[in-house]
């Protein structure tokens, strides 16, 4: 899910929309917001976001977009984006993937596939289990990073120990 939120009393600007066909345009459950409905004085809110949706229309994007206005200043307003939320939340078709927030979380994740990558590849060739288990270590040091949780060489050692690898 995707919140696309705006400053509505100023309008999408050109950058705002370059980002939004660049980065949303292509995404599915999108949610465009103008924000600060309560500062529009030249015309009604929701009149001003039509235009708005617009222009977001006029990047050539076919489908529709769930959208509307709020204001910080308006307690509903925060429970209609909650019930939003909630709603995407509860959905079954939904595919539940991470979100990482991080550059340096994406990193260390990248980081880790590529070490799966590697014993999947040292596995398929046939090298010794002892091998393989060094680039399992690197994947999880790089996960522990992530989870900001780190084990010291002793559980490795152990757990190493009893799968008795190498024999």
């Amino acid at each position: 899910m995707v919140v696309f939120v705006f400053d509505l009393s100023v309008g999408i600007s050109i950058e705002d929309l370059v980002e939004f066909e660049k980065k949303i345009g292509g995404l599915q459950n999108v949610i465009v917001l103008g924000s600060k409905a309560d500062l529009v004085t030249d015309k009604n809110p929701m009149e001003k976001m039509r235009e708005e949706m617009q222009k977001i229309h006029s990047l050539g994007l076919s489908r529709t977009f769930k959208f509307d206005v709020v204001s910080v200043l308006r307690e509903s307003d925060k429970a209609l984006i909650l019930e939003w939320i909630c709603s995407y939340s509860r959905n079954p078709t939904i595919d539940y993937g991470a979100v990482i927030s991080q550059v340096r979380h994406f990193e260390e994740l990248n980081k880790a596939m590529g070490f799966m990558l590697a014993c999947r590849e040292e596995f398929s060739r046939g090298i010794g289990a002892e091998f393989i288990a060094l680039s399992l270590k690197e994947a999880l040091l790089c996960v522990q990073r992530v989870l900001g949780k780190s084990y010291d060489d002793d559980v490795l050692d152990r757990v190493f120990k009893e799968f008795c690898l190498g024999k």
